[in-house]
């Protein structure tokens, strides 16, 4: 921006590119600067660069996993994306700097979870957690089913390796 010019928000931004350019194409993140920073020859110094995830733009306020689909998706989304958290309503690709090839691997992370077969086009058409659980209910035969399977995820993804071992051994017998 030139200078004296006020700087638009992240979703300012994030709205006004989204209007001429193609979803993959969008950062997830923004980051303002006074000036870039150079090196002696004048060329941008990427090594000073701030990094974008921790000066990260708050695109969205977190908004935590309503049932157990969600938070099974949520944590699917952020064990691919390598992310701490992920909030329903943050977008895979916008939001979260996701790509098809990332998305691939979500997509069957998806489908062996729930046992349900989704295309990776669904990401695309559904690209929030909040949106792909509801997906899941129209592809699963039973949406109590499907919150069963996820309550059993979760509770298996909370055994500590002990508890597994222990589990493992007393299945196995004498």
């Amino acid at each position: 921006m030139p200078r004296g010019e006020p700087v638009p928000s992240a979703p300012e931004l994030r709205a006004f590119l989204q209007e001429i350019l193609p979803a993959h194409m969008i950062p997830a993140d923004f980051v303002s600067l006074e000036e870039l920073p150079l090196t002696p020859s004048g060329k941008v110094d990427r090594a000073r660069l701030p990094d974008p995830g921790e000066a990260g733009s708050g695109a969205r306020e977190f908004t935590p996993p309503r049932d157990g689909v969600e938070e099974v998706l949520a944590a699917i989304w952020a064990d691919v994306l390598g992310a701490e958290r992920i909030g329903i309503h943050e977008n895979f690709f916008n939001d979260l700097g996701g790509h098809s090839l990332l998305g691939t691997t979500l997509i069957s992370r998806v489908r062996n979870a729930f046992d349900v077969e989704l295309p990776l086009r669904r990401l695309f058409d559904a690209p929030t957690v909040a949106e792909m659980a509801d997906v899941l209910g129209q592809e699963a035969r039973d949406r109590a089913a499907l919150e069963r399977t996820a309550q059993l995820l979760l509770q298996v993804a909370s055994l500590s390796e002990e508890d597994v071992q222990t589990m493992l051994s007393e299945r196995a017998g004498p």
